[in-house]
């Protein structure tokens, strides 16, 4: 017996090749749980998404591309480039843009990676909160939900705010288990990157001021005194006071005060224009396909109350928080969903983990039961349980399913387009060498073809023409101003501003409201 220990002592001291291999396997199994889930989603992409070289996954994409483009010219953010979002993700990209040009794909793949720092973040959150099996399971959770795999890869602001959102949480959490300031500064600076790039987190700001406030109050002596008011306060106050002094200096050195209206009006505009008042412009729209998924939310805040793991509460306010704003906001875009899916997927996490740990021992028990003898209607109702999972991950949730090849491929697929589109597409490109400026509602063709257009037009979106943020007339003034080699239409008919370009404008090809005008000067003659 003795022998025995003597020989487990020294196999288990350091430097031994027992102790190695430990530490090796460890430190391999710290590595997959910690940064697996957001790999995989990389490689899943890269490998089984053909569809990252479609031509445009939104028009918002090409509005993005084309601020980055006329920045990196030297262009203005709101003086010059009229734009109703925050700054950051625009002067980001913009920065990167001498290294990355007009590759389209490159600024994807930096969306992806942003993607992947949201899985990450959701993971590490619920395995503080409960346990490393939570946090697989959320990474599962947020993969599956509807349009997340599309905005993985789309040029587009929404999911990037959500991720430095999750991060900001996540940095909370640690602060809450650690009681360590740096958490506290971390998590304040996070949370100024998301509303620098979408404001529409800026409602968590309140909510983690709140959750800081109750959990000093919870840890501190009931006595009321100075002191420990001052304990109750000063963590939401330093937070508070991070959060307040990123978020000014953005306002102050990328926006300027006197540009701040020009952030907000047109969306408080949108929610009276009547064209945005159909259904289709709801939450409740877009949150059609996953009322089961905020059911287990529920039922896992329940679970997390019961167990005192309050932490959970702040993705629970998060989820409600946004739901009632969305609802009292027209018009709401698929990726805004994602304000109220993501933080429910955390809780249900939850409640998917707790009913699997309840369920399996009478599954594991069923299964040892079966054996050749088991009866046909045993059988058969392992077999339907095995249905009724597939059914769910396949039928009720097509996303991303649908979406993936399951042959590999590294390359991209071609852009999507149809032959008339492909036309239009090559006939700009004709016309590019002799072109400085293109106006057009069809941005993405521009961007492609590396043209550029007059900065006030960069943000030609539905909803700065419907609130009247784009006119006619204002239309007809840049083309008088920057006299545009090409002008381009493809998403409504302008006849004001047509019925201007006859006199020195040539339709060169036409097809429904798409129509290229191209100036009579340069058109080639045939």
């Amino acid at each position: 017996m003795n022998q025995s220990g003597e020989q487990s002592s020294k196999q288990t001291i350091p430097g031994s090749p027992r102790f190695i291999n430990d530490k090796i396997k460890n430190r391999g199994s710290w590595l997959a749980w910690n940064f697996g889930p957001p790999l995989i989603l990389i490689i899943v992409v890269l490998l089984f998404f053909p569809e990252r070289g479609t031509f445009e996954f939104s028009s918002d994409e090409a509005v993005n591309l084309m601020k980055v483009s006329l920045v990196s010219r030297g262009h203005s953010l709101y003086s010059e480039i009229w734009s109703d979002q925050p700054p950051l993700f625009t002067q980001a990209l913009a920065s990167a843009f001498p290294y990355l040009g007009y590759d389209i794909g490159d600024y994807r793949f930096l969306v992806l990676l942003l993607s992947a720092l949201l899985l990450w973040a959701a993971f590490q959150f619920n395995k503080i909160v409960w346990g490393k099996w939570h946090g697989l399971i959320t990474v599962i959770l947020i993969f599956l939900l509807p349009q997340f795999m599309v905005l993985s890869v789309s040029v587009m602001i929404g999911l990037p705010a959500i991720a430095f959102a999750m991060l900001s949480l996540l940095m909370l959490a640690a602060w809450h288990t650690h009681q360590n300031i740096l958490w506290l500064f971390l998590s304040a600076i996070a949370l100024g990157i998301s509303i620098s790039i979408k404001l529409f987190t800026g409602f968590l700001a309140p909510i983690f001021l709140v959750g800081l406030v109750l959990a000093a109050y919870r840890n501190t002596d009931k006595n009321w005194s100075v002191l420990s008011m001052a304990k109750v306060l000063l963590p939401a106050v330093f937070w508070g006071c991070v959060f307040g002094a990123f978020t000014i200096g953005v306002a102050y050195f990328l926006v300027g005060f006197d540009n701040i209206p020009q952030l907000i009006e047109n969306h408080l505009q949108a929610s009276d224009v009547e064209y945005f008042q159909s259904e289709a412009f709801t939450i409740n729209w877009h949150l059609n396909r996953v009322w089961p998924l905020i059911l287990l939310a529920v039922i896992g805040t329940i679970f997390s109350i019961r167990q005192k793991r309050l932490l959970a509460l702040y993705p629970f306010a998060w989820m409600v928080a946004s739901y009632i704003l969305l609802r009292m906001n027209a018009p709401v875009w698929d990726h805004q969903q994602l304000l109220v899916t993501v933080p429910a997927a955390l809780l249900s996490a939850i409640a998917v983990y707790e009913a699997i740990r309840i369920a399996y021992p009478a599954i594991r028990n069923y299964v040892r039961s079966i054996s050749p003898r088991t009866t046909l209607s045993g059988w058969l109702f392992a077999v339907a349980i095995f249905g009724l999972f597939f059914l769910v991950f396949t039928i009720r949730v097509p996303e991303p399913f649908s979406l993936l090849s399951w042959r590999p491929s590294l390359r991209h697929s071609g852009l999507g387009l149809k032959h008339i589109e492909e036309s239009f597409l090559n006939e700009l490109d004709d016309y590019a060498p002799q072109t400085s400026w293109v106006v057009t509602d069809m941005l993405m063709y521009a961007f492609r073809n590396r043209l550029l257009v007059p900065p006030n037009t960069a943000v030609f979106t539905s909803k700065r023409w419907e609130t009247g943020n784009l006119t006619q007339n204002e239309l007809i003034d840049t083309i008088r101003e920057y006299k545009p080699e090409q002008v381009f239409f493809g998403k409504r008919s302008y006849p004001k501003v047509e019925r201007y370009l006859e006199d020195n404008y040539q339709l060169v090809l036409e097809f429904g409201d798409m129509k290229l005008f191209v100036l009579k000067d340069i058109v080639h003659n045939e």
